[in-house]
């Protein structure tokens, strides 16, 4: 990915609203840092294969998803969840019921999608 490619996807996600110059600046590091610490991430700032990854590939997010929206998944996110159901369904990752509950087929299928992506347990957080 180029910087340019990542200040697009940091825009689209409301992280970044610089010039896309292609340049690693000072701007481009704290939009990535913002995007790293909505994560719950360590916000290091600097675009690690996890974090172009999640950029990448969201699952998470749209194109049209401001960091306001931007929240970790887990038991107790029911709207959150369906939607990442939905996603991983259309994708023909998930076959279960798309009920909003992260039990043992959404983690399965997450897990599914981390392997597809070149994404291991322990690369998440990092």
């Amino acid at each position: 990915m180029t910087v340019k490619q990542l200040q697009i996807w940091l825009t689209r996600l409301g992280y970044y609203p610089g010039a896309i110059d292609g340049v690693f600046g000072s701007g481009t590091e704290f939009a990535v840092k913002g995007f790293q610490q909505d994560l719950g991430w360590v916000a290091s700032g600097v675009a690690t294969k996890t974090t172009l990854q999640a950029l990448k590939h969201p699952l998470v997010f749209s194109q049209n998803t401001s960091k306001e929206q931007v929240s970790y998944l887990g038991r107790g996110s029911q709207r959150q969840v369906l939607e990442l159901q939905n996603r991983l369904k259309l994708q023909g990752l998930y076959s279960g019921q798309i009920n909003g509950v992260y039990n043992s087929q959404t983690r399965a299928a997450v897990a599914r999608t981390q392997l597809r992506y070149g994404l291991s347990a322990k690369d998440i957080g990092n």
